[in-house]
């Protein structure tokens, strides 16, 4: 960011980091399994530039917060962005903290928003690919539209599950995934309403 961003500004957009740490914070407690989690909110949740920096953080016990700008810069050095971005089956998942941060494994969490009716993440991210696709561009491992801006987008949805060690052994691959439909709603870039998708 400039230095010249005027206060108010900078307050709504610390909002609204603050919000995606908050909703992320929440879809973990709902998805966990431990009272720890649920019951005691003794977890970390927060946003953090590609270097390291913490952003945002969501309003839990922060301790695990303190070590985690040192990890990320450890786990970037070893594991170049470009292989955080979604892309072929044959890949294997990455085991580290913080965990997968490739998008395509973010959103396997959409289905936790459903309560809220939003994932406000993933609408950003649908409004920035119309608005700004060289940027979302860098989130991905190949470009759909060419470099070019898309006029409207559309979500397909996929059913991916982990392969069995014949499979892995046979075909390298990992993953194996199964279209399992197209969401009938279609987002028209730079339409007022928000793509409400999920």
């Amino acid at each position: 960011m400039h230095g010249n961003i005027d206060p108010i500004t900078r307050d709504v957009f610390q909002q609204q980091l603050v919000g995606i740490a908050e909703e992320m914070s929440m879809a973990l407690r709902r998805a966990a399994f431990s009272s720890i989690i649920w019951d005691m909110y003794d977890y970390a949740c927060g946003l953090f530039t590609p270097d390291g920096q913490m952003m945002a953080q969501a309003e839990t016990i922060p301790a695990q917060l303190g070590i985690m700008s040192t990890a990320l810069k450890h786990v970037s050095a070893a594991i170049p962005r470009e292989r955080w971005k979604p892309g072929d089956v044959r890949r294997a998942p990455a085991f580290v903290a913080p965990h997968q941060p490739r998008v395509d494994f973010q959103m396997w969490f959409l289905p936790l928003g459903r309560r809220s009716g939003r994932n406000r993440w993933f609408d950003a991210l649908v409004v920035r690919i119309c608005e700004r696709p060289e940027i979302a561009r860098a989130l991905f491992a190949n470009d759909p539209f060419d470099g070019r801006r898309p006029a409207a987008l559309r979500v397909a949805l996929f059913r991916y599950r982990m392969t069995d060690l014949a499979t892995r052994r046979a075909t390298g691959a990992w993953w194996s995934r199964e279209l399992r439909g197209v969401h009938p709603r279609v987002y028209r870039c730079g339409q007022r309403e928000p793509p409400q998708y999920f």
